[in-house]
């Protein structure tokens, strides 16, 4: 019975890794992966969901819109109107994460200005105290 069971979670997870080669093979390759972030934001910033994976989903983003320089303008712009347009209960969250984008853009990327008035913007919404910890580097989430 072990060994059926091992080849029915083999069987699903090349079924899985299946469902993901055309992510792999696209020319415009890692703007798949993005997209499907993107596909999928209101399922990820749902009052069950774990903060953890949220910031470990746009991690991963982070790191791959700079491989596809075409889109990078875009995939910055459509990355900080999500993270800063969320529910009130990821303030926090969505600080820290534009904070990162924010950092790892460009000095001379004209979308580096946007992305921190987004990121005023939404520390606006935020109360004092977490204002000053986020200026002074101590915003944990």
């Amino acid at each position: 019975d072990d060994d059926e069971d091992d080849e029915e979670d083999d069987e699903e997870e090349d079924e899985e890794a299946d469902i993901l080669d055309p992510l792999f093979d696209a020319e415009d390759y890692p703007q798949p992966f993005i997209n499907l972030v993107y596909d999928n934001t209101k399922e990820m910033f749902n009052s069950s969901s774990n903060t953890n994976t949220i910031e470990f989903v746009f991690n991963v983003v982070f790191s791959l819109i700079f491989e596809n320089a075409d889109q990078l303008n875009e995939n910055i712009d459509r990355i900080s109107q999500i993270l800063s347009t969320q529910s009130e209960e990821f303030n926090r969250l969505n600080i820290k994460l534009l904070c990162l984008l924010f950092n790892m853009i460009p000095s001379e990327n004209q979308l580096r200005f946007i992305v921190m008035q987004r990121l005023l913007d939404l520390g606006k919404k935020l109360n004092a105290n977490l204002c000053q910890e986020l200026f002074r580097g101590r915003l944990s989430c």
